[in-house]
């Protein structure tokens, strides 16, 4: 069993491959007509959340379980919605409390939100906004289209000023997070006085030439060694499980170790006419979805084999048939292994757990930045944790960022003392117009000395 899934899986030999673009009509089709051609027994993907979503709430009514492996987006976790849909990696939700972490250790009381305008980034907003007050924090958020010489985003860097919001949250896909450092950067709004929050998961070397999306705009390009410079001292969130180091050589029970892995890895995509570069740390969770899926069919086999379900096998599966299905769905739910990931396991909401770290972009030289790891968040104290040789000290150097707070009166005492001075003003009116309409009249009293 383990040899002929993992021939199967490095080798390549995928029997039904989709691009699917991340679009929604798209994934439905590709959905439909698989649906169409035969017995499918599960869905692995679609890998984006746009592309996931359609087909995660249509799923249910075909009888078939779903396991997505780069689909992060919030909404996902909803089980009543979504209840036969898992995947291999964290959700969104886990930046949340990333982000509570970073506010709560430097004592940071006003937070800006600029969020590109698109359900899977809106969503994360909206559990910001709801969920950061209560560690005492002012959240001010933006939404934003990501369109060449958007006016509207020099609106919103400007407005950062007026707010005072000195700590921003990029919450957008790199090409706005480009556009938005670049008119920061020309306003002087970097380290230490503003500091930028960002998720781990934009590409490698994003803030390079190649990857400029502000190209097109004369006004506000930045060169790739100016969005470095802009990114010094700014801080990024993971939440995606990862291999340890330890881990990297470490034997898995998908018969490969992390390292062996992605060796070949890189080699079927020089196969498939791609460069090494372009190797993405996403293969390792679509490796292990894949594998959740195998063993997930072969715990069910085993079962039904068994007398789990009275006169059925697994090649009595159709997509009627509801029972075989529950069976696929709670042994995927309860499968815990490890893989080249890291190990792999599912919560009550179908998500992988996830792990919390925190880097920091530190520049070096040229367009050369460091991600260099500061932090984790403790998994079982939930607490914010720095790693050996980093401290405040290291990550801010120059000084923590402030946040400025714009302290106002309680209205009703705004209004007390708004009535209070205007009944004053209108009466130093009257006492002037009264002196003015008296003004040449005068009164000589006399007195009478008796004595």
């Amino acid at each position: 069993f383990t040899y002929a899934i993992q021939e199967w899986l490095c080798i390549g030999a995928f029997k039904y491959v989709f691009a699917l673009q991340c679009d929604r009509l798209t994934a439905v089709r590709a959905f439909i007509n698989q649906l169409s051609a035969g017995v499918r027994y599960m869905i692995i993907g679609p890998g984006c959340s746009t592309g996931a979503t359609p087909i995660a709430e249509i799923s249910p009514f075909w009888n078939i379980t779903q396991i997505s492996f780069t689909a992060t987006s919030i909404t996902l976790s909803d089980t009543d919605r979504f209840p036969n849909f898992l995947r291999t990696v964290s959700s969104d939700i886990a930046s949340v409390d990333a982000y509570i972490a970073l506010v709560r250790q430097y004592q940071w009381r006003q937070v800006a939100v600029i969020s590109q305008s698109l359900q899977l980034f809106i969503n994360l907003t909206a559990v910001l906004r709801e969920t950061l007050p209560s560690s005492g924090v002012n959240v001010i958020t933006e939404n934003l289209n990501f369109i060449p010489e958007d006016p509207n985003i020099m609106r919103v860097i400007e407005a950062l000023n007026v707010t005072g919001a000195r700590v921003v949250i990029l919450n957008t896909f790199e090409g706005l997070a480009r556009e938005i450092l670049c008119i920061a950067y020309r306003r002087g709004m970097s380290s230490p006085r503003y500091t930028f929050l960002s998720p781990f998961w934009f590409s490698e070397g994003w803030w390079r030439d190649e990857y400029n999306a502000t190209a097109g705009n004369p006004y506000e390009v930045c060169s790739s060694e100016e969005l470095a410079v802009m990114l010094d001292h700014s801080i990024a969130i993971e939440y995606f499980p990862e291999p340890t180091a330890n881990e990297l050589s470490l034997p898995t029970d998908v018969g490969l170790t992390p390292d062996e892995f992605w060796k070949e890895y890189v080699n079927n995509i020089h196969f498939l006419g791609y460069e090494e570069e372009e190797a993405i740390r996403q293969g390792r969770y679509a490796y292990d979805a894949v594998w959740a899926a195998a063993l997930a069919l072969h715990h069910t086999a085993r079962r039904l084999d068994s007398g789990a379900i009275p006169g059925k096998t697994l090649a009595d599966y159709s997509y009627s048939e509801s029972e075989i299905n529950d069976l696929i769905l709670n042994e995927a739910r309860s499968l815990k292994f490890r893989g080249v990931s890291g190990v792999v396991k599912f919560n009550q909401f179908g998500d992988r757990e996830p792990f919390i770290r925190f880097f920091q972009y530190r520049y070096v030289e040229s367009d050369v930045v460091n991600a260099t790891r500061i932090a984790f968040l403790d998994s079982d104290t939930n607490e914010f944790t720095y790693v050996t040789g980093e401290s405040q000290e290291t990550v801010f150097p120059d000084g923590v960022t402030e946040t400025v707070e714009f302290v106002a009166i309680h209205p009703a005492l705004f209004s007390i003392y708004t009535i209070l001075a205007c009944v004053g003003i209108a009466f130093a009116i009257v006492c002037i117009v009264f002196n003015l309409v008296f003004s040449k009249k005068r009164q000589v009293h006399t007195w009478t000395n008796s004595n």
